[in-house]
């Protein structure tokens, strides 16, 4: 695909694997050659992937300026909703504020909806993405650091071991026991796990994951990306749903920490995870935490994909038998819920009244919706966050704080 975006410079999207170069050339000119080997891996082998999700923008048939689309795949208290991430941004530095990505992202929106994703999501540096449209809304990196000295020696020690291809179908099956305790989470195909095990290496996304067994069965594991911020050896994705599972995990991170030279290890996890309920119980220290972007294209689909997830909450709660309207105003318009004996029946948007149960702006909503702020947080920071009296109970039912973290999909 080409689209002409004036001064001799054409947007492009991927035709075929020879046209890779360019593009694969930027992030590696720009954020290193693992990037620029991601970009490809991600391109040829990630199962899904489109070509069409490869952009980039050409001056003279040069790539100049590139991003890629990434598809998610999350679970929202049982209900599947598809986000795109927008993911490996890269301009060469002499083609910097000539509003390239501007651009880029245009075509980028026409994608999620042509994808019919429901969110848009993006690690990127802080402040700079707003003026697309994109708040923070998801937990990201997490910085739980604890210190060598702090795990005490291990009376009994489980077998934690290397992982190997071989292993892939266990460590598929321990990460489906993370619904039990994450409200929020990414859903990965099988396709997506022989992604992650024989395509990331050599990639900025490589690592290694280490099985915990006992009597042979596997009961846990980790992820140790290779890539990642601080000096600390890093742990960024862990399932252990036994204290000794977690013990023998920290055990042998630990371990491989001092091995490496590196000063402690750093748990990038899900707060509540039990590792970081056991290494928190044990001194680690908190060195602050980042979070995803997220745009939305639109609530009411949002909403309306949601609608069994607000009924189950609902029906589970005093609200149990409740008919009525919820009124939602984003001040440019609003939204309205209908709701019959506990169940929500539709989601509709209608103009702006100013007679909303709540009253707030969009980039309030969304922290709402996906449960990163709660009704009380974002009423006690936000003086236009406006509640009806009265309403409070039930919007906090509707709209509860979750349990959410995102392990990646690449």
């Amino acid at each position: 695909m080409y689209r002409d975006v004036g001064e001799d410079l054409k947007l492009r999207t991927l035709g075929g694997e020879a046209e890779l170069d360019g593009p694969c050339g930027v992030n590696e000119a720009v954020h290193g050659p693992e990037v620029g080997t991601l970009l490809r891996k991600l391109a040829l082998e990630h199962p899904d992937v489109e070509p069409r999700d490869v952009i980039w923008i050409e001056h003279n048939g040069e790539a100049v300026s590139t991003l890629c689309g990434i598809p998610w795949r999350l679970r929202l208290s049982g209900v599947e909703i598809n986000a795109l991430e927008l993911g490996l941004v890269a301009t060469l530095k002499e083609w910097r504020g000539r509003g390239l990505q501007r651009a880029m992202v245009d075509y980028f929106r026409e994608r999620v909806q042509e994808r019919g994703a429901h969110l848009s999501i993006i690690q990127g540096i802080p402040g700079f993405y707003r003026q697309f449209g994109y708040t923070y809304a998801l937990p990201l990196e997490a910085g739980l650091v604890l210190e060598h000295r702090q795990l005490p020696p291990l009376k009994q020690k489980l077998r934690v071991r290397a992982a190997t291809p071989d292993d892939l179908g266990e460590l598929a099956a321990l990460y489906r026991c993370l619904a039990e305790e994450l409200d929020l989470y990414t859903v990965r195909s099988d396709q997506v796990w022989a992604y992650l095990c024989r395509h990331a290496p050599g990639t900025e996304t490589e690592g290694e994951y280490w099985l915990c067994e006992r009597d042979g069965a596997a009961v846990g594991y980790m992820f140790l990306p290779k890539n990642h911020f601080g000096d600390e050896l890093t742990v960024s994705e862990a399932v252990a749903q036994q204290a000794d599972v977690a013990l023998a995990l920290l055990d042998r991170a630990v371990a491989l920490s001092r091995e490496r030279g590196s000063p402690a290890v750093r748990l990038s996890l899900a707060d509540g995870s039990t590792l970081c309920r056991i290494a928190r119980s044990l001194g680690a220290r908190e060195r602050g935490r980042y979070a995803w972007q997220v745009w939305c294209p639109s609530f009411e689909a949002l909403l309306a994909v949601l609608r069994p997830a607000l009924t189950v909450r609902l029906r589970s709660s005093p609200w149990a038998n409740h008919s009525g309207e919820v009124m939602i105003d984003l001040y440019r318009y609003a939204l309205q819920l209908e709701v019959a004996d506990g169940a929500v029946r539709s989601v509709a948007r209608t103009p702006s009244s100013g007679r909303g149960q709540l009253r707030c702006h969009e980039d309030q909503f969304l922290p709402l919706v996906l449960g990163y702020k709660s009704v009380g947080e974002l009423s006690d920071w936000h003086p236009d966050f406006l509640v009806r009296p009265g309403v409070r109970p039930l919007l906090e039912t509707l709209f509860p704080k979750l349990r959410a973290f995102l392990y990646s999909m690449y």
